[in-house]
């Protein structure tokens, strides 16, 4: 059991979901937005060599290691038996479940959205809420005018 959830769980799975992470954190929230956040929490600059990484080299990276191991997977074994048919399943049930979990998600945000269209919809859901910032009412202060100075 532990190597059906090991492999089927965790070894491809992990490297989609990251991808799908950095993805939305780079590409759709913007590199200069999460840049910003990070000096403004950490009081200091992020570098050009960090924003490189999180827009390019990182993604790339985690698709060819996808890529790679999808490319040399081997039929799943336990002590030198092969798993059945039956176990192989219920491992590809447990990685579909797991990795829908991001276009459902996704789905739901972007229908729960007021709008005319599923697209004026889908556009508004890729935008940061009003809410969107520190909880503490000082902190979320401080970071507007942070933000403010920064552009």
């Amino acid at each position: 059991m532990i190597t059906l959830v090991d492999y089927f769980g965790a070894s491809f799975v992990i490297y989609i979901l990251a991808t799908l992470e950095i993805i939305g954190v780079a590409w759709i929230y913007g590199v200069s937005n999460f840049s910003r956040d990070l000096e403004f929490m950490l009081n200091i600059k992020i570098g050009l060599y960090w924003k490189i990484c999180w827009a390019f080299l990182v993604p790339t990276l985690l698709i060819v290691i996808l890529m790679s191991t999808l490319y040399t997977a081997q039929d799943l074994t336990h002590n030198g038996a092969n798993f059945p048919s039956i176990a192989i399943m219920c491992g590809w049930t447990l990685s579909t479940i797991t990795i829908a979990i991001v276009p459902v998600c996704a789905l739901h945000t972007v229908l729960k959205r007021k709008g005319t269209s599923v697209f004026k919809k889908f556009l508004d859901s890729m935008q940061p809420s009003t809410d969107w910032g520190p909880k503490d009412n000082y902190l979320k202060k401080e970071w507007i005018i942070f933000k403010n100075e920064y552009l």
